[in-house]
C-alpha cells in the first residue's frame, strides 16, 4: 500500500486534490522505464476523433505528444498505487459512483520546440462519457522547463476562479473530468506527465 495525505483545497465540486507528499523518485523512474520503446504519437481533442482523415482543426488546441502505457505485469504495481490514488481521494471528498477505466495510463510531452500546449477543455465529453476523476502526475521537475501550468476552473474559465498547480516532480492531483483545465504553453524545455481517468455510469 502506498498512502498518501490529502490538501483539502474547496468545499464545493468545483475543487482539486492535490496529494500533500510527491511519487518517490523510484516511482517516477519506473514511470520513465514503462514508457520505453512505445512509440509516440500525436495528442488528439474529441473534436479531431470525430474528423474525417482530409479535414483539420484550423484553431490548433492541442499540440503534444503521448504514449499508451497498457495495463500488463510490468505495469500492474503503477495502476494499483494511482487506483489506490484515485479511491482514496473520491471517498474523502466527492463519494462518486467508480466503477471502471477502460483506458490505459497516458504519457504526454509538452516540448518547446513548438508551444506544446492543450487549450481550455473537458475530459468528459463524448465518448468519453464515462469518465468521472481525472489524475495527473507532473514527471518533469520544474527547472527543466517553462511555462507548461496546469490551470483548473469550473464549469466555463469565464465565470469561475482560475486555479494554477504547484509545480512539483512527483505531485498528483485529482479533479472531477467535467472541470474546465488547460496546461498553457511550453517556452522552453520538455513538460512530461501522466495522465489517467477513472468512471462509471454516467452523471445524474
Amino acid at each position: 500500500m502506498y498512502y498518501f495525505n490529502f490538501t483539502d483545497h474547496t468545499t464545493n465540486l468545483h475543487d482539486y486534490y492535490k496529494f500533500n507528499e510527491p511519487l518517490s523518485s523510484n516511482i517516477i523512474d519506473k514511470i520513465i522505464q514503462l514508457t520505453e520503446g512505445i512509440k509516440y504519437e500525436e495528442g488528439k481533442t474529441q473534436a479531431d476523433l470525430n474528423l474525417h482523415n482530409s479535414e483539420k482543426q484550423t484553431n490548433d488546441p492541442r499540440r503534444s505528444l503521448i504514449k499508451w502505457v497498457e495495463y500488463d505485469v510490468d505495469s500492474k504495481g503503477l495502476y494499483d498505487i494511482l487506483y489506490e490514488c484515485i479511491m482514496a481521494a473520491n471517498q474523502s471528498r466527492w463519494n462518486f459512483d467508480l466503477l471502471f477505466s477502460p483506458e490505459s495510463l497516458q504519457y504526454t510531452e509538452y516540448r518547446s520546440s513548438n508551444k506544446g500546449h492543450y487549450d481550455w477543455h473537458q475530459d468528459l465529453l463524448g465518448e468519453f462519457f464515462y469518465r468521472k476523476l481525472s489524475l495527473v502526475i507532473q514527471l518533469s521537475d520544474p527547472k527543466e522547463y517553462e511555462g507548461g501550468e496546469l490551470k483548473i476552473t469550473g464549469y466555463s474559465p469565464e465565470n469561475n476562479p482560475i486555479y494554477t498547480i504547484p509545480k512539483q516532480k512527483g505531485s498528483v492531483v485529482i479533479f472531477p473530468s467535467y472541470l474546465y483545465h488547460r496546461v498553457t504553453p511550453v517556452t522552453k524545455g520538455i513538460r512530461k506527465s501522466l495522465v489517467w481517468w477513472v468512471g462509471g455510469t454516467p452523471f445524474k
